[in-house]
């Protein structure tokens, strides 16, 4: 043939030709023989790292699950449930108080199927309410939870290997937070598992920026904002994806600013469809200022956020350092993080943070120096787990709600996989056994505070015993104590005493025979020996009428009481003082002759 060289028809070109895999039905075969087992590999190590992670997650869950009472959320969601199910059709009030459905149709809807009821008061839990928020805790725990950490093995374990994602995923199945709050049918975990995911698919999506993927992000996202509306700050996840998709170089600016515009309000609407669908496309009425006041029909989670964000204008009691406020602290996360996290944890967020500026400007100084060296480029997951980190702290330090550190869980899985990924980067046989170090040092930390993950505090802070003078409310006590109580209550059969209780469980169905304190209790001169109290309670940080603290306590009685030693602890959360003790003693006497004068 006219133009073709010597060497193109050499003998030795031909058998090749021929023999290329795409020629030859054998060879595809073999390919295929071949590569088969690989997979096959890949997907038994896969299923058998996450299972063994999953498996200590649930051995550590297994034990707060029994051996804690409701909290306040997960009773005013069962309430929700049971509502909904009574009515056929959302319960107006999961938007008018700005709850996100996605936990309530997943974990207490089937817990609650055969219970449907409509209940006027929320924080008040009944008899049969411990078996139901038992059931939802372990469909939350396997619905949410441990997917979160099979994301992290799964992760980790593509990139750097199995036996790095199994280490990545242990750290987090470890984690005292992650286990407290992945034990509670409540929004935290779920929501975490959530951002987990959409950086997945975020990352993803940029990686290959296809239209297949852009919807995917669109669905995780709407999917994310019906677990928690904090979620909507993953807009800007969303517009980089956008971005990334539309732009095009060979257009001007205005006419990819109007492509990136169009584009970020489809993605926005699809995914506030997915959101509504999870409200099964209910309308609901905006929240007015007064009860009595008309106002428009709107899609429901319209009115749940226009909530969230009537909820941060009013603010809400939180505690830090003995003071008491209701809009909150700029430092109260930063705070937080530090009391709750582990110390693996803490250094973890400690990589996650202070590295990447360190890196970059190390990068910087050798390229300065070193001009012919080719710029690298960057790792989009690095990228995401950095940039969200970032998104979602800057998120919480402005907001005025300061409940509780668990508004940053997710920070813990994103600290992890960066600083397991780098570690496992560099190969070296030092870093294996760090790797090896941190998992042990956080098996420590798990075994010793089990059961008592919600009201873990970092040693470094002085443990749980000193929690209460740092932070207080669903950090350290969220009403989860009464089945201690119960157990110290067995063991001092003879002891008579009265309880104050900040919680939505009913004490009678955990069988402790002490009744809540009344004011006539104490006016007739305290005829018992011991009160078991609350921490939150006696921090004050919400007025004695509240709706969720049961029991009453004489005015000044809780400030004294907090600076005193109890003889016993239910947990961390419930204080138990005898009152025999002569300061305790000598203030009640006071108080009664006041109140007789």
């Amino acid at each position: 043939m006219a133009g073709m060289s010597d060497s193109t028809r050499s003998p030795t070109s031909e058998p090749s030709h021929k023999t290329s895999l795409g020629n030859r039905p054998d060879g595809g075969g073999q390919a295929k023989r071949t590569a088969w087992p690989q997979v096959s590999k890949q997907i038994a190590a896969a299923a058998v790292t996450s299972l063994i992670c999953c498996a200590v997650l649930g051995l550590h869950a297994r034990q707060m699950i029994a051996s804690k009472s409701a909290t306040f959320d997960e009773t005013i969601y069962m309430v929700l449930a049971q509502s909904s199910r009574a009515f056929g059709f959302p319960d107006p009030r999961l938007a008018s108080m700005g709850v996100a459905p996605l936990p309530v149709w997943v974990a207490h809807l089937p817990a609650n199927w055969n219970r449907p009821q409509f209940r006027i008061d929320y924080l008040r839990g009944e008899p049969d309410d411990a078996a139901a928020i038992r059931h939802a805790r372990w469909i939350a725990l396997t619905m949410f939870a441990m997917p979160g950490v099979m994301l992290v093995v799964l992760w980790l374990g593509r990139r750097r290997g199995w036996l790095v994602g199994l280490a990545g995923g242990l750290l987090l199945a470890l984690s005292p937070s992650w286990i407290g709050h992945g034990s509670l049918a409540t929004t935290d975990v779920a929501v975490a598992t959530c951002w987990l995911l959409l950086a997945v698919c975020t990352t993803a999506a940029w990686r290959r920026p296809t239209v297949t993927w852009l919807v995917i992000v669109c669905l995780t996202w709407g999917t994310a904002v019906a677990a928690k509306y904090s979620a909507l700050a993953g807009l800007p996840l969303v517009l980089a994806v956008v971005v990334r998709f539309v732009w095009m170089r060979d257009r001007s600016v205005a006419t990819n600013l109007a492509r990136v515009a169009t584009g970020a309000v489809a993605a926005s609407c699809l995914a506030l469809m997915v959101t509504w669908m999870w409200h099964a496309c209910e309308w609901n009425r905006l929240p007015g200022e007064s009860a009595d006041q008309d106002t428009a029909l709107v899609p429901a989670p319209v009115a749940g956020v226009v909530a969230q964000w009537q909820h941060q204008k009013r603010g809400h009691p939180a505690y830090l350092l003995g003071d008491v406020r209701s809009h909150g602290w700029i430092a109260y996360f930063p705070i937080a993080l530090f009391c709750k996290s582990s110390p693996v944890e803490f250094l973890g967020l400690l990589a996650l943070w202070i590295a990447p500026p360190l890196l970059w400007w190390r990068r910087r100084s050798v390229g300065r120096d070193r001009a012919d060296r080719p710029p690298r480029r960057s790792d989009p997951a690095v990228a995401m787990w950095i940039g969200l980190s970032w998104l979602v702290g800057l998120t919480a330090l402005a907001s005025t709600i300061n409940l509780g550190h668990r508004y940053l869980l997710v920070l813990y899985p994103l600290a992890i996989l960066f600083a397991v990924d780098r570690l496992a980067r560099w190969r070296i046989t030092w870093t294996r056994w760090l790797i090896g170090a941190l998992v042990a040092g956080q098996a420590i930390v798990a075994v010793s505070t089990s059961p008592h993950f919600l009201a873990y505090f970092s040693p470094l802070v002085g443990g749980g015993d000193r929690g209460h003078l740092w932070l207080g409310d669903s950090n350290l006590d969220w009403g989860q104590d009464l089945p201690a109580l119960r157990r110290w209550c067995r063991r001092h059969p003879r002891a008579t005493g009265r309880i104050v209780y900040f919680g939505t469980a009913d004490p009678g169905q955990e069988t402790i025979i002490w009744p809540t304190a009344s004011a006539a209790d104490w006016e007739n001169g305290a005829p018992f020996t011991y009160l078991a109290v609350s921490v939150t309670v006696l921090q004050e940080i919400y007025p004695p009428w509240f709706d969720g603290i049961q029991g009453e306590l004489p005015q000044g009685l809780a400030a004294k009481l907090l600076r005193e030693r109890p003889v016993a602890k239910a947990g961390h959360s419930i204080w138990i003082f005898d009152l025999d003790q002569p300061r305790i003693r000598d203030w009640l006497r006071q108080y009664q002759r006041k109140r007789s004068q």
